[in-house]
């Protein structure tokens, strides 16, 4: 959110550094989400790609009046070859953020890296952070993500930031009983606040390096919405002003608050397909993946939509004519408060869709 606020007050060719944001799903099974991200981006490979050189034709309109294409693979089949631009590509660094908020009284953090490789984002976040990091002598990394970044993709410049050097404090860390009870110090001069605040500049200054430091120093993040959004993904219900903002008119026609119990836990091991049917799941999904699209959003539109499936014309006209080499490049539209909206945000199946596509006879079957 404080990025993407900050964005906009830029022009698009000034950001010579793009940000990308993960949000990866059953961590708690030996961060097996992340590891299989990292896996497909290095080895998996499309033997058939879908034809989709002329989505715009007509004849690709069905009965229903849906344009029935995706710029994906159908042997293996995958809906979306996106994640593949990150084969190859010029990573600055990557950062996890862990266990951050068990403490209390004055900010310590702890930075961990898989390897002792400079770069920009590093050297931001080591100034912005000042005396309230400091950086790792433990010989080995921590349990998480960065270990599957590590040996995925070595050459990444990849560290940690934690509240922990060596143990966890948190007793329940990465179980079901972690929630917001384990949220210390909230409001405006609270851990996450102030994390958001020098993480939020540190970026800003990697992604525009021409922006001098003091053209930052003042700028903070919003710390009544951070507590806002954070108790939205982690307390029982959908109490919050962004979940009507993300979800629009649905959001009052299927009463949120009061059907739909959000699960807490954040590492359960579910496909896309299989979260459908597990509403709490599902509804998280929909607020992070619409709160994304919305805040680091190409161009958010005035056409009125429902569902996704509402913008399909959008994404077309966006994308133009879309070549079979060209996948990688596909950029969808999303309904987000009932309004489309153009923005790089996907949902990646790591584990594939356990589906095999039957093109023969011109058919698109299961």
């Amino acid at each position: 959110e404080g990025f993407g606020r900050f964005r906009q007050t830029r022009r698009p060719e000034d950001m010579v550094v793009q940000p990308v944001f993960f949000a990866f799903n059953a961590e708690s099974f030996g961060f097996s989400g992340s590891d299989r991200f990292f896996l497909d981006v290095e080895q998996f490979v499309c033997e058939i790609r879908q034809n989709i050189s002329s989505p715009l034709a007509e004849d690709a309109e069905d009965d229903d009046g849906r344009i029935d294409f995706f710029p994906g693979c159908d042997q293996p089949y995958f809906p979306s070859l996106r994640f593949k631009e990150f084969a190859g590509a010029q990573w600055d660094g990557f950062v996890d953020l862990s266990q951050i908020s068990y403490q209390q009284g004055s900010l310590s953090l702890f930075l961990h890296q898989a390897n002792n490789v400079t770069s920009t984002i590093r050297d931001a976040l080591i100034e912005e952070f000042g005396g309230s990091m400091v950086v790792s002598n433990q010989p080995e990394l921590p349990p998480s993500l960065l270990q599957s970044v590590a040996q995925r993709q070595p050459v990444i410049p990849s560290m940690l930031i934690s509240d922990y050097d060596a143990e966890f404090n948190n007793p329940y860390y990465h179980s079901l009983f972690d929630d917001t009870e384990n949220f210390y110090n909230l409001g405006a001069n609270g851990t996450l606040c102030l994390i958001a605040d020098s993480i939020t500049r540190a970026l800003i200054r990697t992604a525009f390096p021409e922006v001098p430091p003091e053209g930052t120093s003042t700028f903070k993040a919003t710390c009544s919405f951070i507590d806002m959004f954070v108790g939205c993904l982690s307390d029982s219900q959908f109490n919050c002003s962004v979940a009507s903002e993300i979800f629009g008119e649905v959001a009052e026609a299927i009463n949120y608050n009061e059907r739909v119990v959000p699960e807490q836990y954040t590492g359960p091991f579910a496909t896309v397909g299989r979260a459908r049917s597990r509403a709490g799941l599902a509804v998280k999904w929909d607020l992070l993946t619409g709160f994304m699209a919305l805040h680091n959003a190409f161009e958010v539109t005035e056409i009125e939509c429902e569902s996704a499936r509402d913008c399909t014309n959008v994404t077309l006209e966006h994308n133009g004519e879309l070549t079979n080499e060209s996948h990688e490049a596909f950029t969808p539209s999303r309904c987000v408060g009932n309004v489309c909206v153009l923005s790089d945000v996907f949902l990646h199946d790591a584990y594939g869709t356990g589906l095999e596509l039957n093109t023969e006879n011109d058919t698109a079957a299961f």
